[in-house]
């Protein structure tokens, strides 16, 4: 498993075991059906840049990146599930933490909730984090 799958894989894993609140995650580039729905979110996981970080045979690379969640509730009945969503996630990765699976450790950086928008009967809520980890080149 590439250093990417195994960040985006913590992520995900964070956000399904911390951030319930009754909503599902509707995961990247897997079948979801939103029907029904009161509350769910999806993901995005964008790496942004690797950097060589130490030298030699065993050195390391800082990943950096941007993981986005997109927090959904039925448009024309308000912003309180959303924000109850954004405050969730606000607590679940907070600015300086560090996220740790079988040694790889993921360092929020920042977070960032956007405005919301419609978006075919639904009103979305961006959260962006940003975020980096340090991994073995090996």
């Amino acid at each position: 498993m590439s250093n990417r799958n195994i960040i985006g894989d913590i992520l995900t894993n964070h956000v399904q075991t911390t951030v319930v609140n009754g909503a599902e995650l509707a995961m990247e580039n897997f079948p979801f059906d939103s029907e029904g729905k009161a509350l769910w979110m999806s993901e995005a996981f964008q790496p942004v840049v690797s950097t060589q970080a130490t030298l030699g045979t065993v050195g390391e690379l800082d990943d950096f990146g941007l993981y986005t969640i997109k927090v959904y509730t039925p448009t024309g009945q308000g912003t309180s599930a959303a924000n109850a969503q954004i405050e969730a996630l606000s607590k679940a990765f907070t600015m300086g933490s560090i996220i740790s699976h079988s040694g790889v450790n993921v360092l929020i950086e920042s977070t960032t909730p956007s405005e919301g928008f419609d978006v075919d009967n639904w009103w979305v809520t961006p959260f962006t984090i940003d975020w980096k980890a340090r991994m073995s080149i090996n």
